[in-house]
């Protein structure tokens, strides 16, 4: 199958992959165009409760070194662009958080006259504390998060009107401590096909098909979805975009334990034994997502609400909630505001977990700006709040960068 056929080997495949498209850059730079704008920068970041504790909260302060690495490569059919970027902090004040992060990136992508690939590896460390579902779990504290991922798409177009699509992607995320097993580790593999379809000059249609896996490593749990959606997207003129999608998710999982019993002996001793037992369940939910856009000369709306199901670092598939509204401009040439304002809120669809009532709410601001053609100041302010089973929390990040732009290259 499908699923165990990732499972063993869409890692190795992710290295090979990687090798093809480090091959590929060496072989054809010299005919094509290469390029890179890297920065480097220095970070200081407030954080008065980075974990989000309803009580005893404590503050987090931190310095950083922040770099970024990012190369492309372009010809007529092949674009790749590989990145690294990493962060070295050091924490101060009452409370030390695992901030720092390595992230490798590598992108390839094919275009020809009517088909198109596209492939994706990804190698992330960084901790629990960069995600927020698994940041409330720990409850107080953090660990190293480890996360592989790899993905491939293929499109075909069909006709003037139609394209079909198919998708194949792998993830695996480990732990470094397992923390009073609040967080686990996890692998999950998903396969989904797609046909596009232009309906008029305004309307365009699609219908999807997947399935995917979560388990766990020790093949204790195992969950299985498969799911149907349905799409329209409508651009109302020239400054309006509305999509819309609407699915159906069915959820399935298979757990195992072993049960111990007493059985008499052949000598009429009583003796401890264990067996195994599986337990199934079912379910569904129903999936959506809407967005309206509107771009002008100088700024770009969106507002979007979606549901769907992600694996999650808890022991199971979640089930997630969110809306966003966001607003993003420039304010001049030199510097760009984005302002977002956003509430989610997750729930264990086949209950395995009791997470009871969890919502998040956080409104958060960027602003850029350009001081000369090398030196750049990123500000970051966002206020946070979570609602777990009655009790609330709250926090406030801020977040101040100055980073230099290395030269800019490209070699034809």
């Amino acid at each position: 199958m499908f699923v165990d056929w990732m499972q063993s080997n869409a890692l190795g495949g992710a290295r090979a992959l990687g090798g093809v498209l480090l091959g590929a850059f060496s072989v054809q730079a010299l005919a094509s165009t290469v390029g890179s704008e890297s920065s480097v920068g220095l970070s200081a970041d407030y954080d008065s409760n980075p974990y989000l504790l309803a009580s005893g909260p404590r503050s987090a302060e931190s310095a950083a070194l922040v770099a970024s690495l990012p190369v492309s490569y372009n010809d007529n059919a092949v674009a790749m662009d590989l990145s690294v970027r990493s962060r070295l902090a050091e924490s101060h004040g009452p409370l030390a958080v695992l901030s720092n992060y390595e992230y490798f990136d590598g992108d390839w992508k094919f275009s020809g006259e009517r088909s198109a690939l596209a492939a994706n590896v990804g190698w992330h460390r960084d901790s629990t504390l960069y995600n927020q579902y698994e940041n409330t779990a720990l409850q107080g504290h953090s660990v190293i998060r480890q996360e592989s991922s790899a993905q491939l798409d293929g499109s075909r177009q069909l006709d003037e009107r139609a394209t079909v699509r198919v998708s194949g992607s792998y993830n695996q995320v480990n732990f470094d401590q397992i923390a009073g097993q609040l967080v686990t580790n996890y692998h999950y593999e998903q396969l989904g096909a797609q046909i596009e379809r232009t309906l008029s000059e305004l309307w365009q249609g699609s219908a999807s098909l997947g399935v995917g896996r979560y388990e766990l490593p020790d093949h204790s749990f195992r969950e299985d979805t498969r799911y149907a959606q349905l799409g329209v997207n409508r651009a109302l003129n020239e400054n309006w975009l509305f999509s819309s999608q609407l699915g159906y998710s069915r959820l399935a999982d298979r757990s195992q334990f072993q049960v111990a019993y007493l059985a008499l002996a052949p000598d009429g001793t009583l003796e401890i034994l264990q067996r195994p037992v599986i337990l199934h369940h079912q379910g569904g939910t129903t999936s959506y997502a809407l967005s309206l856009q509107r771009n002008t000369e100088r700024a770009q709306w969106s507002v979007a609400a979606s549901r769907s199901v992600q694996p999650s670092g808890l022991g199971s598939l979640l089930t997630q909630d969110s809306v966003t509204l966001s607003r993003a401009g420039d304010l001049s040439e030199r510097s760009r505001v984005t302002v977002t304002l956003g509430g989610s809120r997750n729930d264990d669809s086949l209950q395995h977990l009791q997470l009871g009532n969890r919502r998040y709410f956080q409104v958060a601001s960027t602003w850029s700006w350009r001081a000369s053609e090398q030196w750049v100041i990123d500000t970051e302010l966002s206020a946070n709040r979570q609602r777990v089973n009655g009790e609330q929390a709250d926090g406030l990040t801020v977040r101040i960068s100055l980073l230099r732009q290395l030269r800019r290259w490209r070699i034809k």
